[in-house]
């Protein structure tokens, strides 16, 4: 889903939309009461972290919940990710193994592979938590579901873009909140602002919470410094990326905007080729989009690689410190 330029500011068409955006969320309460009612007394065998973001579109969750594997796999600690495995055909609780593609199971599991075990199931709940292959970790990481019910959250990360806040502030169809802020933030055990706070955020929305601030390093850019590229991407906010490449010292001659999570096609992928070849310019995408694509297209495209940085250590409630 592409993000409407309207859901930036508030406009015209974002007060229209109100009264949609109203039985939205009187829909999502719903939603919580009937799972709280469902899930309450089943038990979960294993610790969550939740990595989430408030908003329809990419805010550095995916990053962000990469970092904590990271440091949880320095520590010692075992660990696996578990995600709705978003895009995939697979809906079922399933273990990724080497013969998964993006087209079964999505993009961000594969990532998360890279690190450690890595399960989707398109419907996470505490009984899908007491599955003896996550229950025998000390901690499962969970990529989004903040606004799934079905499952206690021992441990909740909101992830927010500095730079975009919570765009216009109002909620789906209006805006790009999926649910109000404040109710948000308020059940988020900490915050984790990505760049400079332009929005203001931990003022105005972040009071009496823990707030961390992080940036997104770039790793490899020094290949593409000097260098003039067509660069291409299917994310959330693609223009972050393309920020990001042209701050790594890129020359970007075309630039390309896809769907988030979309799959890429040999024939999407070969015009991109002939494009690039016929301007000598060379390809670059990001890592999650490289991903999708088959090992004869990712031998040759390059990709933007970053990592998250965090300006102080986490301290876990249930005795964790990273």
């Amino acid at each position: 889903m592409k993000a409407p330029k309207f859901w930036q500011e508030k406009s015209l068409i974002a007060y229209f939309l109100l009264p949609l955006a109203a039985f939205y969320q009187i829909g999502y309460f719903l939603k919580i009461i009937l799972q709280i009612l469902q899930y309450r007394k089943q038990k979960q065998k294993v610790k969550t972290i939740c990595i989430a973001n408030l908003t329809l579109g990419g805010a550095g969750k995916t990053p962000m919940a990469l970092k904590i594997g990271q440091l949880l796999k320095e520590r010692g600690v075992k660990f696996s990710y578990l995600s709705k495995g978003y895009g995939g055909k697979i809906k079922n609780f399933t273990k990724l193994n080497k013969n998964h593609k993006s087209l079964h199971v999505g993009d961000e599991p594969l990532l998360f592979r890279e690190s450690f075990d890595s399960f989707i199931c398109q419907k996470i709940t505490s009984k899908i938590l007491q599955k003896e292959q996550l229950a025998k970790n000390d901690l499962v990481i969970i990529d989004d579901g903040f606004q799934n019910f079905a499952w206690k959250k021992d441990y909740a990360i909101l992830v927010i873009d500095g730079y975009y806040g919570f765009g216009n502030e109002l909620t789906f169809p209006a805006g790009p909140l999926r649910e109000l802020a404040g109710f948000g933030i308020k059940r988020a055990d900490l915050i984790i602002i990505i760049g400079e706070d332009r929005k203001n955020i931990k003022k105005r929305f972040c009071q009496g919470k823990k707030v961390i601030f992080g940036k997104l390093k770039i790793i490899n850019g020094q290949d593409f410094a000097g260098k003039e590229v067509l660069a291409f991407a299917g994310i959330g906010r693609p223009q972050k990326f393309f920020k990001s490449l042209a701050d790594s010292g890129a020359n970007i001659k075309q630039k390309f905007s896809f769907p988030d999570h979309y799959q890429y096609g040999g024939e999407d992928l070969q015009k991109l080729i002939s494009l690039a070849k016929k301007e000598n310019l060379q390809l670059v995408t990001t890592k999650k989009d490289w991903v999708r694509m088959d090992r004869f297209y990712q031998d040759r495209i390059g990709f933007l690689d970053i990592e998250m940085e965090l300006d102080e250590k986490i301290e876990f409630d249930f005795g964790q410190s990273i």
